[in-house]
Protein backbone atom coordinates (compact mmCIF):
# COMPACT_ATOMS: atom_id res chain seq x y z
CA UNK A 1 0.00 0.00 0.00
CA UNK A 2 1.08 3.24 -0.47
CA UNK A 3 0.21 6.49 1.27
CA UNK A 4 0.10 9.91 -0.07
CA UNK A 5 2.04 12.41 2.28
CA UNK A 6 2.27 16.39 2.21
CA UNK A 7 6.00 16.90 3.60
CA UNK A 8 7.20 20.84 3.86
CA UNK A 9 10.56 21.05 2.68
CA UNK A 10 10.95 24.70 3.14
CA UNK A 11 8.66 27.35 3.30
CA UNK A 12 6.19 27.54 0.42
CA UNK A 13 7.72 24.48 -0.90
CA UNK A 14 4.94 21.64 -0.07
CA UNK A 15 5.86 18.21 -1.63
CA UNK A 16 3.17 15.21 -1.82
CA UNK A 17 5.50 12.29 -1.38
CA UNK A 18 4.79 8.17 -1.44
CA UNK A 19 5.19 6.40 1.74
CA UNK A 20 5.02 2.75 1.34
CA UNK A 21 3.01 0.64 4.19
CA UNK A 22 3.83 -2.78 4.66
CA UNK A 23 0.50 -4.45 5.67
CA UNK A 24 2.03 -7.74 6.32
CA UNK A 25 4.41 -6.44 8.83
CA UNK A 26 1.98 -4.52 10.93
CA UNK A 27 2.41 -5.05 14.63
CA UNK A 28 -0.23 -6.43 16.65
CA UNK A 29 -1.31 -3.57 18.33
CA UNK A 30 -1.33 -1.26 15.09
CA UNK A 31 -3.90 -0.62 12.94
CA UNK A 32 -3.78 0.51 9.12
CA UNK A 33 -6.81 4.13 8.22
CA UNK A 34 -7.65 5.90 5.00
CA UNK A 35 -8.11 9.35 5.83
CA UNK A 36 -11.48 10.39 5.21
CA UNK A 37 -11.13 13.98 6.23
CA UNK A 38 -8.69 16.42 7.36
CA UNK A 39 -9.39 19.81 8.85
CA UNK A 40 -6.73 22.84 8.57
CA UNK A 41 -6.03 24.54 11.54
CA UNK A 42 -5.02 27.78 9.95
CA UNK A 43 -2.63 29.48 12.41
CA UNK A 44 -0.60 26.77 13.09
CA UNK A 45 -0.28 25.27 9.52
CA UNK A 46 -0.46 29.32 7.78
CA UNK A 47 2.74 29.68 10.14
CA UNK A 48 5.22 27.10 9.02
CA UNK A 49 3.87 27.28 5.58
CA UNK A 50 5.34 30.84 5.70
CA UNK A 51 8.08 30.56 7.37
CA UNK A 52 7.51 32.05 10.64
CA UNK A 53 9.56 31.99 13.56
CA UNK A 54 9.22 28.72 15.20
CA UNK A 55 7.90 28.37 18.86
CA UNK A 56 10.80 26.89 20.12
CA UNK A 57 14.29 26.05 18.90
CA UNK A 58 13.91 23.22 16.87
CA UNK A 59 14.63 21.87 13.09
CA UNK A 60 11.52 23.40 11.29
CA UNK A 61 12.09 21.84 7.71
CA UNK A 62 11.09 19.15 6.35
CA UNK A 63 7.75 18.70 8.63
CA UNK A 64 4.21 17.33 8.35
CA UNK A 65 1.35 19.39 8.61
CA UNK A 66 -1.89 19.03 9.61
CA UNK A 67 -3.23 17.05 13.12
CA UNK A 68 -7.20 17.22 12.57
CA UNK A 69 -7.68 13.56 10.89
CA UNK A 70 -10.75 11.85 10.82
CA UNK A 71 -10.12 8.29 9.15
CA UNK A 72 -11.27 4.77 8.60
CA UNK A 73 -9.96 1.84 9.89
CA UNK A 74 -8.98 -1.14 7.20
CA UNK A 75 -6.38 -2.99 8.53
CA UNK A 76 -6.19 -4.25 12.82
CA UNK A 77 -2.87 -5.97 13.96
CA UNK A 78 -4.32 -9.37 16.32
CA UNK A 79 -4.10 -7.93 19.95
CA UNK A 80 -6.37 -4.45 18.60
CA UNK A 81 -9.11 -3.97 21.57
CA UNK A 82 -11.70 -1.36 20.60
CA UNK A 83 -11.43 -1.29 16.49
CA UNK A 84 -12.73 -3.21 13.91
CA UNK A 85 -12.78 -2.68 9.99
CA UNK A 86 -15.11 0.16 9.17
CA UNK A 87 -14.79 2.04 12.34
CA UNK A 88 -14.30 5.89 12.20
CA UNK A 89 -11.97 7.19 14.28
CA UNK A 90 -9.82 10.98 15.07
CA UNK A 91 -6.22 11.11 14.98
CA UNK A 92 -3.41 13.88 15.29
CA UNK A 93 -1.99 12.26 11.65
CA UNK A 94 -1.14 14.99 9.52
CA UNK A 95 -2.71 15.48 5.76
CA UNK A 96 -2.36 12.31 4.05
CA UNK A 97 -4.30 9.41 1.96
CA UNK A 98 -3.53 6.73 4.63
CA UNK A 99 -1.37 5.83 7.97
CA UNK A 100 -0.46 3.06 10.19
CA UNK A 101 -0.60 3.71 13.99
CA UNK A 102 -1.02 2.03 17.19
CA UNK A 103 -4.43 1.88 18.76
CA UNK A 104 -3.62 4.13 21.71
CA UNK A 105 -3.03 7.56 19.58
CA UNK A 106 -6.88 7.51 18.85
CA UNK A 107 -8.28 10.35 20.36
CA UNK A 108 -12.22 9.62 19.96
CA UNK A 109 -13.64 6.71 17.80
CA UNK A 110 -16.78 7.71 16.76
CA UNK A 111 -20.26 6.50 16.48
CA UNK A 112 -21.45 3.83 14.00
CA UNK A 113 -24.33 6.70 13.56
CA UNK A 114 -21.99 9.74 13.64
CA UNK A 115 -21.84 12.50 10.82
CA UNK A 116 -18.53 12.53 9.17
CA UNK A 117 -18.23 15.98 7.50
CA UNK A 118 -17.07 18.08 10.27
CA UNK A 119 -16.03 15.87 12.81
CA UNK A 120 -12.16 16.20 12.06
CA UNK A 121 -12.62 19.89 13.18
CA UNK A 122 -13.39 18.52 17.13
CA UNK A 123 -9.86 19.03 18.13
CA UNK A 124 -9.86 22.92 16.57
CA UNK A 125 -13.03 23.32 19.86
CA UNK A 126 -10.51 21.51 22.71
CA UNK A 127 -7.97 24.52 22.61
CA UNK A 128 -10.31 27.03 23.82
CA UNK A 129 -12.01 24.55 25.69
CA UNK A 130 -8.86 23.61 27.59
CA UNK A 131 -8.77 27.54 27.83
CA UNK A 132 -11.85 27.86 29.63
CA UNK A 133 -11.24 25.33 31.68
CA UNK A 134 -7.43 26.07 32.68
CA UNK A 135 -8.85 29.93 33.87
CA UNK A 136 -11.68 28.42 35.81
CA UNK A 137 -14.20 29.17 33.58
CA UNK A 138 -18.13 28.40 35.65
CA UNK A 139 -21.47 29.42 33.63
CA UNK A 140 -22.77 32.86 33.26
CA UNK A 141 -19.29 34.06 33.24
CA UNK A 142 -18.46 37.32 31.31
CA UNK A 143 -15.39 36.25 28.45
CA UNK A 144 -13.60 37.98 26.31
CA UNK A 145 -12.14 36.72 22.95
CA UNK A 146 -9.38 39.19 21.36
CA UNK A 147 -8.26 37.47 17.95
CA UNK A 148 -11.32 36.03 15.73
CA UNK A 149 -9.98 33.74 13.77
CA UNK A 150 -10.48 30.09 13.96
CA UNK A 151 -10.12 29.79 17.36
CA UNK A 152 -11.20 32.96 18.46
CA UNK A 153 -14.42 32.09 16.77
CA UNK A 154 -14.45 28.80 17.81
CA UNK A 155 -14.26 29.87 21.36
CA UNK A 156 -17.20 32.42 21.15
CA UNK A 157 -19.44 29.54 19.85
CA UNK A 158 -18.03 27.40 22.60
CA UNK A 159 -18.82 29.99 25.21
CA UNK A 160 -22.05 30.52 23.96
CA UNK A 161 -23.05 26.84 24.33
CA UNK A 162 -21.27 26.28 27.72
CA UNK A 163 -23.48 29.25 28.82
CA UNK A 164 -20.91 31.89 29.39
CA UNK A 165 -21.48 35.60 28.05
CA UNK A 166 -18.79 35.68 24.66
CA UNK A 167 -17.81 39.53 24.35
CA UNK A 168 -15.81 39.34 20.81
CA UNK A 169 -13.42 42.18 19.89
CA UNK A 170 -12.13 43.42 16.31
CA UNK A 171 -11.57 46.35 14.52
CA UNK A 172 -13.11 44.26 11.24
CA UNK A 173 -16.60 44.15 10.58
CA UNK A 174 -17.12 40.95 8.68
CA UNK A 175 -15.16 39.26 11.66
CA UNK A 176 -18.05 40.93 14.41
CA UNK A 177 -20.38 39.83 12.25
CA UNK A 178 -19.47 36.10 12.71
CA UNK A 179 -18.88 36.26 16.32
CA UNK A 180 -22.74 37.60 17.05
CA UNK A 181 -23.92 34.45 13.96
CA UNK A 182 -22.35 32.06 16.81
CA UNK A 183 -23.62 33.62 19.62
CA UNK A 184 -21.94 36.38 20.92
CA UNK A 185 -23.35 38.48 24.00
CA UNK A 186 -22.12 41.22 22.40
CA UNK A 187 -19.76 42.30 19.08
CA UNK A 188 -17.08 44.92 20.32
CA UNK A 189 -14.91 47.47 18.03
CA UNK A 190 -11.95 47.64 19.46
CA UNK A 191 -12.43 51.79 20.73
CA UNK A 192 -11.31 54.06 23.01
CA UNK A 193 -14.40 53.93 24.85
CA UNK A 194 -14.04 50.58 24.99
CA UNK A 195 -13.87 50.05 28.85
CA UNK A 196 -16.91 51.96 29.71
CA UNK A 197 -19.32 49.77 26.91
CA UNK A 198 -18.25 47.00 28.41
CA UNK A 199 -19.13 47.81 32.21
CA UNK A 200 -22.48 49.04 30.83
CA UNK A 201 -23.01 45.56 29.46
CA UNK A 202 -22.01 43.35 32.29
CA UNK A 203 -23.32 45.99 34.91
CA UNK A 204 -20.13 46.55 36.74
CA UNK A 205 -19.12 43.00 36.67
CA UNK A 206 -16.46 43.38 33.75
CA UNK A 207 -14.42 40.72 32.10
CA UNK A 208 -13.73 37.76 33.85
CA UNK A 209 -11.71 35.79 31.27
CA UNK A 210 -9.94 37.14 28.16
CA UNK A 211 -8.80 34.46 25.82
CA UNK A 212 -6.20 35.83 23.49
CA UNK A 213 -5.46 34.42 20.36
CA UNK A 214 -3.77 37.04 18.35
CA UNK A 215 0.09 37.03 18.02
CA UNK A 216 0.04 40.76 18.14
CA UNK A 217 1.69 43.06 20.91
CA UNK A 218 -1.50 45.38 20.91
CA UNK A 219 -3.82 43.17 20.95
CA UNK A 220 -1.72 41.92 24.65
CA UNK A 221 -2.08 45.55 25.68
CA UNK A 222 -5.80 45.65 24.81
CA UNK A 223 -6.64 42.53 26.87
CA UNK A 224 -4.79 43.71 29.77
CA UNK A 225 -6.73 46.98 29.45
CA UNK A 226 -9.87 45.48 29.50
CA UNK A 227 -9.86 42.28 31.79
CA UNK A 228 -11.52 42.84 35.43
CA UNK A 229 -9.69 43.26 38.59
CA UNK A 230 -8.27 39.73 39.59
CA UNK A 231 -9.28 38.43 36.26
CA UNK A 232 -7.77 36.17 34.05
CA UNK A 233 -6.03 36.01 30.68
CA UNK A 234 -5.39 32.73 29.15
CA UNK A 235 -2.66 32.76 25.86
CA UNK A 236 -3.53 30.51 23.10
CA UNK A 237 -1.91 32.80 20.93
CA UNK A 238 1.65 33.94 20.91
CA UNK A 239 2.54 37.47 21.25
CA UNK A 240 5.32 39.36 19.31
CA UNK A 241 6.01 36.11 17.53
CA UNK A 242 6.66 37.75 14.39
CA UNK A 243 6.79 41.68 15.85
CA UNK A 244 9.92 41.99 18.12
CA UNK A 245 10.60 43.25 21.34
CA UNK A 246 7.17 45.78 21.74
CA UNK A 247 7.15 50.06 22.34
CA UNK A 248 5.49 49.04 26.11
CA UNK A 249 6.07 47.36 29.07
CA UNK A 250 4.06 44.11 28.56
CA UNK A 251 4.26 43.36 32.36
CA UNK A 252 3.21 47.08 33.69
CA UNK A 253 2.61 47.25 37.26
CA UNK A 254 -0.33 49.04 36.17
CA UNK A 255 -1.82 45.78 35.17
CA UNK A 256 -0.58 43.30 36.55
CA UNK A 257 0.23 44.36 39.71
CA UNK A 258 -2.77 46.84 40.31
CA UNK A 259 -5.38 44.70 38.85
CA UNK A 260 -3.99 41.21 40.33
CA UNK A 261 -4.03 39.67 37.20
CA UNK A 262 -3.56 35.83 36.86
CA UNK A 263 -1.58 35.27 33.47
CA UNK A 264 -1.76 31.35 32.31
CA UNK A 265 -1.48 29.55 28.80
CA UNK A 266 -3.52 27.06 27.35
CA UNK A 267 -1.68 24.25 25.14
CA UNK A 268 -3.02 20.46 23.62
CA UNK A 269 -3.59 18.95 27.06
CA UNK A 270 -2.82 15.68 28.64
CA UNK A 271 -3.08 12.68 25.85
CA UNK A 272 -2.34 10.26 27.85
CA UNK A 273 -4.81 7.64 28.23
CA UNK A 274 -6.01 8.14 32.16
CA UNK A 275 -8.86 7.12 34.37
CA UNK A 276 -11.17 9.68 35.09
CA UNK A 277 -10.27 9.97 39.02
CA UNK A 278 -6.49 10.40 37.58
CA UNK A 279 -7.49 13.32 35.43
CA UNK A 280 -11.32 13.77 34.41
CA UNK A 281 -10.17 16.38 31.54
CA UNK A 282 -7.92 14.33 29.32
CA UNK A 283 -8.08 15.39 25.53
CA UNK A 284 -9.74 12.12 24.90
CA UNK A 285 -12.70 12.92 27.38
CA UNK A 286 -13.05 16.41 26.25
CA UNK A 287 -12.61 15.65 22.39
CA UNK A 288 -15.59 13.31 23.25
CA UNK A 289 -17.84 15.62 24.74
CA UNK A 290 -17.53 18.24 22.47
CA UNK A 291 -17.55 16.10 19.50
CA UNK A 292 -21.01 15.43 20.90
CA UNK A 293 -21.98 18.54 21.08
CA UNK A 294 -20.30 19.17 17.27
CA UNK A 295 -23.11 16.29 16.17
CA UNK A 296 -25.93 17.53 18.44
CA UNK A 297 -25.61 20.49 16.50
CA UNK A 298 -24.67 22.80 19.30
CA UNK A 299 -21.54 23.28 18.44
CA UNK A 300 -21.27 25.15 14.48
CA UNK A 301 -18.04 24.42 12.61
CA UNK A 302 -20.05 24.17 9.32
CA UNK A 303 -19.66 28.01 10.20
CA UNK A 304 -16.49 28.12 10.99
CA UNK A 305 -15.41 25.72 7.31
CA UNK A 306 -16.78 27.58 4.63
CA UNK A 307 -14.20 26.02 1.65
CA UNK A 308 -14.03 22.44 1.06
CA UNK A 309 -11.05 20.65 -1.73
CA UNK A 310 -9.76 17.30 -2.27
CA UNK A 311 -6.31 16.96 -0.55
CA UNK A 312 -5.31 17.44 -4.52
CA UNK A 313 -5.70 21.20 -3.62
CA UNK A 314 -4.11 21.41 0.13
CA UNK A 315 -1.34 24.06 -0.99
CA UNK A 316 -3.81 26.61 -3.06
CA UNK A 317 -6.22 26.58 0.30
CA UNK A 318 -2.91 27.86 2.38
CA UNK A 319 -1.87 30.03 -0.70
CA UNK A 320 -6.16 31.18 -0.04
CA UNK A 321 -5.33 31.60 3.32
CA UNK A 322 -2.13 34.06 2.52
CA UNK A 323 -3.83 36.00 0.74
CA UNK A 324 -6.67 36.01 3.33
CA UNK A 325 -9.20 34.97 0.95
CA UNK A 326 -10.90 32.79 3.74
CA UNK A 327 -10.66 35.11 6.67
CA UNK A 328 -11.47 33.94 9.92
CA UNK A 329 -12.33 30.35 8.76
CA UNK A 330 -10.54 27.38 7.95
CA UNK A 331 -10.68 24.38 5.07
CA UNK A 332 -11.90 21.35 4.76
CA UNK A 333 -9.92 18.55 3.12
CA UNK A 334 -10.88 15.14 1.66
CA UNK A 335 -9.14 12.58 0.24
Amino acid sequence: MVAKVYSLEDKFKLSLINVDIDESNILPNQFIARTLYSTISPGTELAAYIGSPPLRPMKIYPRLLGYCNLAEVIVTGSKVKNLKTGDKVITFQSHRSHFITEENTIVVKLKDDAQLEFASATYLYHLPFHALLRSGFFPSMNVGIVGLGMLGLAAVNLTNTLAGKAYAFSDRGEALEKAKDLGAQAAIPKTDNVVKVIDEDTEGTGLDIIILTSNAWKDWEFALKIVRFSGTICLIGFPGREEGNPDFNPLHSQYIYDKQLKIISAGIGNESITKAHEDRFNIQRNCRFLLDLIQSSKLHPNKLINDTRSYLELEKAYQQLNKRELSYTSTLIWT
